[in-house]
C-alpha cells in the first residue's frame, strides 16, 4: 500500500477545487481524485474509498438576518459521511504515534 495523510485544512476563501489543485500541486492529492492525480493512482484509491475524499467539516458566515442581528455569525458542522469513516476503518497506522 501506499502512505497517507488526514489533513485538516483552513481556507479564507475558495472552493474545494482549490484545494484539490493545491494539495496536488504539492504532491499529495486527495484520495480518489480523477482529475487531479494519476489513473492508476485513482483506481488503486477507488479500491477502498470510492469517491473522492474531501469533506467540509464547518463553514462559517456572517449572516446580518441571523439571530444575532446585524452580522451575527452562523456556522454550521458536518460529521464525517458514514462512506468515508467506512473508507478510513479499512486502514492501518503506520506505527503508534500515527494511530
Amino acid at each position: 500500500g501506499c502512505s497517507l495523510s488526514l489533513a485538516a485544512i483552513r481556507i479564507g476563501s475558495g472552493r474545494r477545487h482549490q484545494i484539490r489543485v493545491h494539495m496536488a500541486h504539492i504532491g499529495h492529492p486527495s484520495v480518489a481524485d480523477g482529475r487531479y492525480t494519476t489513473e492508476e493512482a485513482f483506481l488503486e484509491d477507488q479500491q477502498w474509498c470510492e469517491r473522492n475524499f474531501l469533506h467540509r467539516f464547518s463553514i462559517g458566515f456572517k449572516d446580518s438576518d441571523g439571530p444575532d442581528g446585524p452580522d451575527g455569525l452562523q456556522s454550521i458542522i458536518c460529521e464525517l459521511p458514514e462512506d468515508l469513516c467506512a473508507a478510513l476503518w479499512q486502514l492501518r497506522p503506520w506505527d503508534m504515534q500515527s494511530a
